[in-house]
């Protein structure tokens, strides 16, 4: 999956981002970072904010959008009212950083956003992997003369790639159960720029039926924990 981070000059923001995306990348992504105007070179306030985390932009330079490659999977701005009519993406986000002065705290929260973003994303392919290889498990079992399904254990999935860390299970459950919708769709969409309640209903789908005594195992409405979401990832 690639993902690229842009912004107008790709010397602070997008290139801190795309650091942060190679620290936190396990090589499920390819990451990236460019500017619709780059600068000649990199912010120096931001490249020692940077050091002294440990994480060295040796190596970073300004590119323009020309570097990334001709479609990427998720493309995120943040928060700079750029457009990209040029380039394809299936995705597009936006970290909304645009009212952030404080170079420290741009780092701080770029560094959240990156690594929940990446957490969701990882989750999100595992979770389709292991649905895929399950219909096609369904799909291809052989059934012997009696009409018996035959066990078929050779399309079983690999254990390293099912979701098994306690925190990825956490992103896979349902937060809004009359709706289906998951911790990990919240997160998504909190990341994506949602940042109400009303937001993440609009762009979810959350909460637009209410049969949570039923449906749901607290028997309670879901909103405070959709809002404990919201806040969490904001």
């Amino acid at each position: 999956m690639k993902i690229a981070f842009v912004c107008n000059g790709n010397s602070f923001k997008s290139i801190v981002a795309e650091r942060f995306g190679n620290e936190f990348n396990d090589g499920t992504f390819e990451i990236y970072s460019a500017g619709t105007n780059p600068a000649e070179v990199i912010n120096e306030v931001g490249k020692k904010i940077m050091e002294k985390r440990g994480l060295s932009m040796d190596g970073y330079s300004p590119k323009s959008m020309d570097a990334l490659p001709e479609k990427v999977d998720v493309l995120v701005k943040m928060g700079c009212n750029i457009e990209c009519p040029i380039h394809h993406a299936d995705r597009v986000l936006d970290f909304g950083l645009q009212d952030m002065t404080d170079q420290e705290e741009v780092v701080e929260v770029l560094g959240e956003k990156v690594g929940a973003l990446l957490n969701t994303l990882k989750i999100g392919i595992l979770a389709d992997a292991e649905a895929k290889a399950k219909k096609l498990l369904e799909e291809t079992q052989d059934v012997d003369c009696w009409g018996n399904v035959i066990d078929n254990s050779r399309l079983e999935l690999k254990e390293e790639k099912k979701i098994k860390t306690p925190k990825e299970k956490k992103m896979y459950e349902y937060i809004c159960y009359c709706d289906k919708v998951t911790k990990g769709d919240i997160v998504t969409a909190v990341i994506g720029g949602a940042k109400t309640l009303k937001d993440v209903m609009a762009v979810t789908g959350a909460m637009e039926h209410s049969d949570c005594a039923k449906n749901n195992p607290s028997g309670k409405c879901c909103g405070n924990d959709i809002l404990e979401v919201i806040k969490m990832y904001s």
